[in-house]
């Protein structure tokens, strides 16, 4: 069911879900809530480097004060999802290869 799992960003820390090597990751039908914390800068709510084959379908990325999703040399497809009440940026990306069917 999508949204059913809620994870939800305290502002303790530098992101919700930060992931750095990480590879064949599939996130699908979470809601990530920003709580409207100020994330600092060049950070996401969820925050990918040198990442592969990562999936993120079917999610809610809402109430981020700064950007939802930052990826870094990373590869795979987000998909399905859904951005809101984002304060700067749905999706930040460099030397990234991502699909947004």
């Amino acid at each position: 069911v999508r949204n059913a799992t809620r994870l939800v960003f305290t502002g303790a820390g530098e992101s919700l879900l930060a992931g750095d090597q990480t590879h064949d990751v599939l996130l699908t039908g979470l809601s990530f809530e920003g709580g409207h914390h100020v994330l600092p800068d060049r950070r996401g709510l969820i925050d990918l480097r040198n990442a592969q084959h990562i999936r993120i379908v079917d999610c809610d990325i809402i109430q981020v004060a700064g950007t939802g999703i930052w990826l870094e040399q990373t590869s795979g497809d987000i998909r399905s999802s859904t951005f809101r009440d984002i304060r700067d940026s749905a999706i930040v990306s460099f030397s990234t290869k991502v699909e947004f069917p």
